[in-house]
């Protein structure tokens, strides 16, 4: 218990005279110079010069005390050296100018003023106990041979009402103290959230910049802890969205790069939303082209529903401003593919191959071929809920890559409900026509595609026309056979 209290003991001298050495040895000149000063001014002004050096020299003692070698501040003997010369050497002078001037208001004048510099530089301890104690005791020790009893009890008083004043600076520096370091403190914590913040808002963009570059699933990899390098090659079976715009190159060498540019950002901007608002992966982009995956075919057909939503308006907007317009086609499939990552260290991009994939591309690039907007592969249409029916057969085709033709289909949910009635009054024609047409019976799925183009709807916009059937009219497609 008691090494315990001895312990606090020394931490509370210590802790305060780590701050207090340091303002010793930058101040202590500054205060005895202040001490000169005054004792030159004063005994000027009241004629008294016989204890002027005397006192001259006690100033540069503290001084001298005071201005010690920052190295030493943290031994406790020197720190017990500094206050109790300071408090021995400012008592003494006080006693001897009493001797001297019989207790007169140089002397009075003399300790007030040297008190409280006392007071405001030392350390509180020795400022309240020893001080006044070496004071009270020397008056005590020599005052009773040179004074009278009025003179020995007006010291007395004086040096009470004197001790008075300097615990009032020993409370106003304690004040002063405490405040100064609530101040630093606020300093120190608000300049502390200030970097915060701005590390904060630093990693913000960082993290933002991240994301606009980096695909969400590996950015949820990396949050979780894990190595997107250490993913290992597996099957997914997933959706797959192909899309790009038709007669890009034309458009490129017609239109300055800034309208490219336009027409890229907002096309992409769309499918960006449609495909992360329905819970889907941009793949990649490629030029005028975009590759996105999905878990289920529900969020795919949502995706492109609203991507033809979207551009529908924005083309509207193209015609009514007189810019550019341009049109797009989407090839969908579905089936099991490889997810891995593909490169080396310097570059790694983390897609899926596989059959569907190459299907998905094929099918897309036969929407200019066939004059229609989307079109599915037989795997994607079989996976559609079994009440869906904005589907219909217009091909059995043979697909670079592919050994045997594939059944497609376009899909048509996007189309206006005059279109789309058409089309679904028209779905088992067209899909007898292809039976026909598979059996080289040619001439019976000419009179099908005949009556299908005889009960057209007429609309005075050409684009409410079924185009492809327009399109089998006038090239004779279903005769040409497969390709």
């Amino acid at each position: 218990m008691r090494q315990a209290w001895l312990a606090k003991v020394k931490t509370l001298l210590m802790d305060e005279h780590l701050l207090l050495m340091r303002f010793h040895h930058s101040t202590g000149l500054i205060w005895a110079s202040l001490q000169i000063v005054f004792y030159y001014v004063l005994s000027n002004f009241l004629h008294y010069r016989e204890d002027l050096i005397f006192r001259l020299t006690g100033a540069f003692l503290f001084g001298f005390f005071t201005f010690i070698p920052t190295q030493q501040k943290l031994k406790l003997w020197h720190v017990f050296f500094v206050e109790f010369a300071l408090a021995f050497n400012l008592p003494f002078l006080f006693t001897y100018s009493m001797i001297i001037n019989q207790v007169n208001i140089y002397w009075f004048g003399s300790m007030i003023f040297c008190g409280l510099c006392y007071g405001l530089a030392s350390h509180p301890l020795f400022s309240a106990l020893v001080f006044p104690s070496l004071s009270l005791l020397l008056i005590r020790a020599i005052g009773h041979d040179h004074l009278n009893e009025d003179q020995f009890h007006l010291a007395q008083m004086s040096i009470l009402v004197s001790y008075t004043l300097l615990f009032v600076a020993i409370a106003m520096r304690l004040i002063l103290r405490h405040t100064t370091n609530e101040i630093s403190q606020l300093k120190f914590e608000q300049k502390k959230s200030e970097q915060l913040r701005d590390n904060f808002l630093k990693l913000q963009k960082r993290e933002s910049t991240i994301k606009t570059y980096v695909r969400p699933s590996i950015l949820t990899e990396i949050a979780l802890g894990l190595d997107p390098l250490a993913y290992k090659e597996r099957e997914v079976t997933k959706a797959v969205l192909f899309t790009d715009i038709q007669g890009f190159t034309r458009l490129a060498e017609t239109q300055s790069t800034e309208t490219i540019c336009e027409i890229l950002n907002e096309y992409f901007t769309a499918i960006n939303e449609a495909v992360y608002e329905n819970a889907g992966e941009v793949d990649k982009f490629m030029g005028d082209a975009a590759m996105a995956t999905f878990d289920s075919v529900d969020d795919c057909m949502k995706a492109y529903l609203q991507v033809f939503k979207h551009l529908k308006a924005k083309r509207h907007d193209r015609i009514e401003s007189q810019r550019p317009v341009y049109s797009f086609g989407i090839g969908l499939s579905y089936g099991t593919m490889l997810s891995a990552n593909f490169g080396s260290v310097q570059k790694f991009d983390r897609t899926v191959i596989g059959d569907p994939v190459n299907i998905a591309a094929r099918i897309e690039a036969l929407t200019r071929y066939y004059n229609v907007e989307v079109i599915a592969s037989e795997d994607f249409i079989k996976e559609l809920p079994s009440g869906y029916q904005y589907f219909r057969a217009i091909d059995i085709k043979a697909v670079k890559g592919r050994s045997q033709p594939i059944k497609i289909y376009e899909l048509f949910e996007h189309d206006s409900e005059l279109l789309k009635n058409y089309k679904l009054k028209t779905k088992e024609t067209m899909a007898q026509s292809i039976t026909f047409k598979s059996r080289d019976e040619h001439g019976a799925a000419d009179d099908l595609i005949v009556t299908m183009i005889q009960s057209l709807p007429q609309h005075s916009d050409a684009a409410e026309q079924d185009r492809f059937i327009n399109y089998i009219s006038k090239t004779k497609i279903l005769k040409s056979g497969t390709d």
